[in-house]
């Protein structure tokens, strides 16, 4: 899920994506991804053993798409402070709206399963591993304020989720957002 390019299209998983946004994740059936996706119910099944199973495939492959856009950004960006606004705008910004657009986003936003919770973690360790570089370089001061890189990038992380399930609007979520940012640089020394 961390690999340097975008991630193969995935004709199922986009049309998982277009279903649960126009009918929630609650009232989408397997009939209807099929159609969306223009394939029969048995090549659905043969892929995915039930409905959990394809919204977990669903949700890694939105997560490693979003981080295969972080980093081609981040390939042509240079300061510390583009590249935190683009994981910010790819990540958070960008799954806060589409999540505001599903019917039933507070089920989403309620949590799942020990399936969904275990892999919410994972994605979560991802963002984590690729943010982490970014603070190697300022390790120094990040000593002096008693951090990690490692530590930096789990706060991050974990304040952008709670962020974009718990702003009242996108206009404060990018607020909250860019408050986050100018602390960061404060902290690693580039404000």
């Amino acid at each position: 899920m961390t690999q340097a390019t975008t991630p193969d299209q995935d004709p199922i998983l986009d049309a998982v994506v277009r279903v649960i946004t126009r009918y929630g994740v609650r009232r989408t059936t397997m009939n209807d991804i099929a159609r969306e996706a223009d394939v029969s119910r048995q090549t659905l099944y043969g892929r995915y053993t039930n409905k959990d199973g394809v919204m977990l495939a669903a949700m890694e492959y939105v997560v490693a798409q979003m981080l295969a856009q972080v980093r081609a950004d981040w390939g042509r960006q240079d300061t510390l402070s583009d590249k935190l606004w683009s994981f910010f705008d790819h990540t958070t910004i960008r799954f806060y709206t589409m999540v505001q657009q599903m019917p039933d986003a507070e089920d989403l936003i309620s949590g799942g399963d020990k399936e969904s919770e275990k892999a919410s973690h994972q994605m979560m360790r991802h963002k984590m591993a690729m943010l982490e570089p970014l603070f190697i370089p300022h390790q120094a001061a990040l000593a002096q304020n008693g951090q990690t890189a490692e530590d930096l990038a789990e706060f991050i992380v974990t304040t952008c989720n709670g962020l974009k399930y718990g702003a009242t609007s996108e206009q404060k979520l990018e607020q909250m957002l860019e408050t986050l940012r100018l602390m960061v640089l404060k902290l690693v020394g580039e404000a």
